[in-house]
Parts: structure tokens; sequence; C-alpha cells
């Protein structure tokens, strides 16, 4: 949505940083984007990161603690109504990944900070609508193939304007 302008700030540098634009010409969901995204990535590991949340964590202890094709951070919450909710056995294999149900208990959520390696990403369907949450961590927890890191680093979600307007008092904290 709006890419141009977005392109149109930042052209192909941030500081340091070298940018390349994934645009989607419909809307992928999450999948789709990611597998879109793919293009333009050389690694055989992809760190994958919400763009509309922030969770203190520390990447290179995720990485680090990171061996399975598929890795997220979890992070825990005293609500888990608005985030769903994911379950773990003792080795913190992923047993279940429950999207956004609306039970307000308490529990580890996903913290939209993946670890996925490229085969994975590659055997997503290309220009094809899919939701990582809901189409394709499912399948790879039934796979037995989606591991969870814990933190119990700060974390705010601003997917909503009420979440949104609270984020200048989350960071100035």
């Amino acid at each position: 949505y709006m890419a141009d302008y977005i392109e149109n700030e930042f052209r192909n540098q941030y500081k340091n940083l070298s940018i390349a634009y994934s645009v989607e010409t419909e809307p992928l969901g999450t999948g789709g984007a990611i597998r879109n995204a793919l293009t333009h990535v050389q690694s055989d590991q992809l760190l994958v990161m919400n763009g509309d949340s922030y969770c203190d964590v520390s990447l290179k202890h995720f990485i680090k603690a990171h061996h399975s094709p598929a890795s997220l951070v979890l992070v825990h919450r005293s609500d888990t109504a608005r985030y769903g909710r994911v379950t773990f056995d003792h080795d913190a294999d992923v047993t279940q990944f429950i999207e956004k149900d609306g039970q307000a208990i308490s529990g580890w959520i996903n913290a939209g900070i993946y670890l996925m390696s490229r085969d994975l990403i590659e055997s997503l369907p290309a220009d094809t609508p899919i939701s990582i949450e809901k189409d394709v961590f499912p399948d790879w927890v039934a796979q037995g193939i989606l591991k969870g890191t814990f933190t119990q680093g700060k974390f705010i979600d601003i997917g909503l304007p009420e979440s949104y307007a609270e984020a200048s008092r989350f960071f100035a904290s």
C-alpha cells in the first residue's frame, strides 16, 4: 500500500543500509509477502520481522538458539485475547499455534520475529495470498519443524489505533 511514497522517501539507501523493495501488485498476505520478497534474499536463513510491533529481544541470542527449519520469538502476556497463543513442549517445539481466538487468558504469544530456512519459504506457493500465521504455521507445527525462543523483553503491537497512540509512552519508559 502506497509503496511509492516509501521508495521516494528512502530511495535505495538509509544510512549504511541498502534497501531493496518487494512490491505486491495484489495483497499476498504475510506468507505470500515473504515468498514474494525471496528474490531479494541471498542467504539460506531469513530473519523476518513484523513491521507493526516491537519486541525487546536479543537477535544474537535468537539466531544462536535457532536449530530448526523455522523458529519464532515468544513473549508472555497476561491477556492473549488480541494475539492468540502458542503452546510448546519441554523442548520448545511448538505444539499449537492458536491465532487470535479472543480468549483473555495468560500465555505465550507470537512476537512477530521469525527465522526460517530458504527451502521452507521456497515451498510456499508463489504469487498466492497466504497467511503465515493461519495457513503456514499450523502446517509446520503438524510437521514438527517450528520451535519457540522465549524472551521476557518489552513488547508492543501498534496494529490498532489505541496501541499506536500508546507507543510514545511505551518507548519513553
